[in-house]
């Protein structure tokens, strides 16, 4: 993989996005950038559904500081233990297209994702997520179960 490589890891705080993380960890070269990606529920902010900023009330800032933190916190731990460079950031909507909007805009040459999320019911084969990204995200999608 070439040097300056930019990594897109769709996270949600399952063990299986963890997973990812640690197997992008060991396979990445040193000093790839790789930035974490939450997309949270518009129940943490109701406004940005209507494509407005709210009021920024210091409780709203403080639930979608927590969620992303609990979304976040253990793939960064693994990323940063193992000294990759670490950017957290978030997004509010659909995951799968807000995934793939993230991808479109910053063209990340990998995105890591976790076979099955926090939603997915076993019996699928892949993720909803995972399976949506893989066929429409114009860079390879590295998909750990």
């Amino acid at each position: 993989m070439a040097e300056g490589l930019r990594v897109l890891a769709g996270i949600d705080g399952s063990a299986s996005a963890v997973r990812a993380c640690r197997t992008a960890a060991a396979m990445l070269p040193p000093g790839t950038e790789v930035v974490l990606l939450v997309v949270l529920s518009y129940e943490l902010d109701p406004y940005t559904l209507l494509g407005e900023e709210g009021p920024e009330t210091g409780e709203m800032l403080e639930r979608v500081t927590d969620a992303v933190e609990a979304a976040a916190g253990e793939a960064r731990e693994v990323l940063v233990g193992t000294g990759f460079p670490v950017t957290v950031t978030h997004r509010f909507g659909n995951p799968a297209d807000e995934i793939l909007a993230q991808a479109e805009e910053t063209g990340p040459g990998l995105i890591v994702l976790g076979r099955r999320g926090l939603g997915a019911p076993k019996r699928w084969l892949l993720g909803s997520v995972s399976d949506r990204v893989m066929h429409h995200a114009q860079a390879p999608v590295l998909v750990v179960s």
